[in-house]
């Protein structure tokens, strides 16, 4: 064997040893048949909390993956259908419906004791259906709401919810986050694609994006001028995938799409993500295609594995 060529074979491995070291799993001991949807990860403590369609509550798991305790408990403060969840100085930030209603909440649950601080929700007669939430500096929330293609605001302050946002090109809105200067929220559309947000002029920055438009991100992360995606929209489970786009220097551009995991044994319907440090943290298989919710129950009890996280480690 030639000098160069055995170079080239020593990068080659190099290269792949150093992609595989990148991923990681986190298998996710108890809890069978949870239907999970949301994902937050404890900054300090690196504990993972997911949220459940199935069983209508919050689990915690250590870093590990071991169970540690159910966060919310069924019917507590009529939490039903668990979805987006964030942590921030302490607190957990969860969505879910009102028990019997169609009307959701955002909870305010103290994760040092467990206890939920209180429940926040619109004061209005009209359904509504919150998904997903980012939080800024002084802890305001936005909140998507797919089914009526809103962005409301949660303030602080006041501490109550409104309207922050209802606009043409935001139907069908999904995942949402926030830049580092909690300058704009980057919101994903189904028909529009990711759209960028001026927070404080409450503009549209960008044209409808075309290839993230009618994709499916549910799960969607800021992390260094990067957006990172869960797409999951599709019927055929192979185009799932976990994908990056990288930003223009002002962020008001979005650059092509770039991929991250696809295909990969343990996902079945990845859907949302979290990002501690510089590690990302995939939902990997909710297994929601195993899910009637309006009988809210299993429909193949034989094809239910455990939860998995996929743990990728960024640059």
């Amino acid at each position: 064997m030639s000098y160069w060529k055995l170079i080239f074979l020593c990068s080659l491995l190099l290269f792949f040893n150093c992609k595989e070291n990148a991923i990681s799993t986190i298998h996710l001991d108890d809890q069978l048949a949870l239907i999970p949807e949301g994902i937050a990860v404890d900054p300090s403590t690196k504990d993972i909390y997911l949220s459940s369609l199935l069983k209508d509550i919050i689990v915690r798991y250590d870093s590990t993956g071991s169970y540690v305790s159910n966060v919310i408990k069924r019917n507590e403060k009529d939490y039903s259908t668990g979805v987006g969840l964030i942590i921030k100085n302490n607190m957990l930030w969860a969505l879910g419906s009102v028990m019997n209603t169609e009307q959701s909440a955002l909870f305010q649950i103290d994760i040092k004791t467990n206890k939920i601080v209180n429940r926040y929700t619109i004061n209005d007669t009209l359904p509504n259906y919150f998904n997903d939430l980012t939080i800024d500096k002084q802890s305001n929330i936005y909140i998507t709401d797919t089914h009526f293609h809103r962005v409301y605001k949660f303030d602080i302050n006041t501490k109550s919810i409104g309207v922050f946002l209802e606009h043409e090109q935001i139907k069908h809105p999904n995942g949402i986050t926030i830049s580092s200067d909690y300058s704009k929220l980057f919101v994903d559309s189904f028909t529009h694609g990711i759209r960028i947000i001026d927070i404080k002029n409450k503009k549209i920055l960008n044209a409808t994006h075309e290839p993230s438009s009618n994709q499916g991100i549910d799960g969607l992360k800021y992390y260094k001028n990067t957006l990172y995606a869960v797409i999951n929209g599709s019927r055929n489970r192979g185009e799932h995938r976990l994908v990056k786009y990288k930003l223009s220097k002002d962020e008001r551009q979005i650059f092509a799409e770039q991929p991250l995991i696809t295909n990969h044994a343990l996902m079945d319907i990845p859907t949302t993500i979290d990002i501690v440090d510089n590690k990302l943290f995939l939902l990997a298989n909710s297994q929601m295609e195993n899910y009637n919710d309006s009988l809210k129950s299993i429909i193949d009890n034989n094809r239910i594995i455990n939860t998995y996280i996929i743990k990728h480690k960024l640059k």
